[in-house]
Order: C-alpha cells, then structure tokens, then sequence
C-alpha cells in the first residue's frame, strides 16, 4: 500500500493534485482512527459511524480521482462531504463550541480555499460550508435542549 501511495505521489506534477493528496490522506487517516477512539470511548453508534463513513467516502473520492483524472471535482466532493457532514456531526457529538470543532472548522474553511477549481465553484462551495457550519455553531451556543448532546466525556 505504501509502495502505491509512493508511486500516485511521484505521478502528480503540481503542488495543487499534490496538496490534493496529502488532503485525502490525512483525512481518511484522522477519520478512520478518530472512528476507532470514539468506539473505544463507548461514545454513541453516531458518533463512529460518522467517522468511518466519512472515511469511506474521502477514500472513495481519493479512488475516483486516481481513476478519472478529475482533481477538483473529487477535491470539491470530499470538501462537501468533510463540511457537510463530518464537522457538523462531530460538532454534536464532542461538545460543540465547547471542544476543538471550531478550529477544525476553521482549518477545513482555509482547505477549501486553496481548491483546485474555478473561482466561482470554488466560492459557491465555500459559502455553502460556511453557512451550514455556521448553522450548527449558533445552534450549538442557543441552549437549545437538542444541541446539549454531551456524548463526549471529555468535554460534559
């Protein structure tokens, strides 16, 4: 696997497609083992089953592009997957505004800024994610009985 891995990285020509996978990497490595910690944590079904589908799926992507060439479409779906799904679920599940989601939040913002695509999806994207994850910190900071989940213990 790591001989694979070395032969996909000498391939690509520009840091964009290189940055792409060290993007893709990273994020199926932190999702996957995140994925185990909250099992062994005892936390809910929800909060590791986010993580390893979140991992599939950025594997997926990673796949897709290897196979079809197309680095920005795949780089775009794993950001919307990543932002629209992993970050406001783990919100909920590791304490919201009160743990370290919001400087994931933040870092996962300055990852879709760098995107190897137009400018126009590029942004169209980028308010989408910012909007949704912005949804779920206000709604983490409104008290409200749902977004007092304090499934993780480290943070209750």
């Amino acid at each position: 696997m790591l001989g694979t891995l070395r032969k996909i990285w000498a391939d690509q020509d520009t840091i964009e497609k290189k940055f792409f996978w060290m993007v893709i990497v990273m994020e199926v490595v932190v999702t996957f083992v995140s994925g185990i910690f909250t099992y062994f944590e005892e936390l809910s079904v929800w909060a590791y089953l986010s993580c390893f589908v979140t991992s599939f799926l950025v594997a997926g992507f990673g796949l897709l592009a290897y196979k079809t060439r197309e680095y920005g479409l795949c780089y775009m779906g794993a950001f919307y997957v990543i932002g629209l799904v992993l970050m406001p679920a783990a919100f909920f599940f590791c304490g919201g505004v009160k743990s370290g989601m919001p400087m994931y939040c933040s870092t996962l913002m300055l990852v879709g800024a760098v995107a190897p695509v137009r400018a126009k999806y590029k942004w169209i994207a980028f308010a989408i994610v910012l909007l949704w994850m912005g949804a779920a910190m206000i709604f983490s900071l409104s008290g409200s009985e749902y977004s007092k989940m304090r499934i993780c213990p480290f943070f209750s």
